[in-house]
């Protein structure tokens, strides 16, 4: 029993160590991988104008939290509801950020949709707390920061968003 053990940790060794050639597989060397192709863009840019989007994916998110946040979540799965509504405002505030446009070209934009996405981490962070005096006072910071931005952007069009 033991020269079959033996016999085996010695195939074993051989094998790993390339000596046979089990149809050319170990005789041959690895080829070099190939070079990976320049990065090029996924995407040519956005579709809808920012208007647009925002309308389809940040007015209803802000009227969900407003839904949410108009008395105290009673459950840990409301807080949860909170807390995923304020990440996906961090989500927009990121693609938001990155678009191209008319707006998005002014200096401030970065600021603006930084401002939206911090404001937006921290309503996240509070609902994880489940303290919803401040978790209310986060959804008042991130819809003015909305307006702020609004009324730094286009102040005659875009529209003032009550919390």
């Amino acid at each position: 029993m033991r020269k079959w053990i033996v016999a085996i940790a010695v195939l074993a060794a051989l094998a790993g160590a390339g000596a046979w050639n089990l149809s050319g597989v170990y005789a041959q060397e690895a080829a070099a991988p190939a070079a990976a192709p320049a990065a090029a863009p996924v995407f040519p840019g956005p579709v809808m104008e920012t208007e647009r989007f925002m309308k389809k994916f940040a007015d209803p998110l802000v009227e969900n939290l407003k839904t949410l946040l108009a008395q105290e979540p009673a459950t840990p799965r409301d807080w949860r509801k909170v807390e995923d509504e304020a990440g996906s405002g961090a989500e927009v505030a990121v693609l938001v950020g990155i678009r191209v446009g008319e707006h998005e070209s002014k200096p401030e934009w970065q600021e603006m949709t930084k401002a939206m996405y911090d404001a937006s981490v921290a309503l996240t962070a509070s609902a994880a707390k489940k303290d919803y005096a401040d978790t209310k006072a986060k959804y008042e910071a991130l819809v003015q920061s909305c307006n702020a931005c609004h009324q730094k952007i286009d102040p005659d069009t875009l529209p003032v968003i009550e919390p």
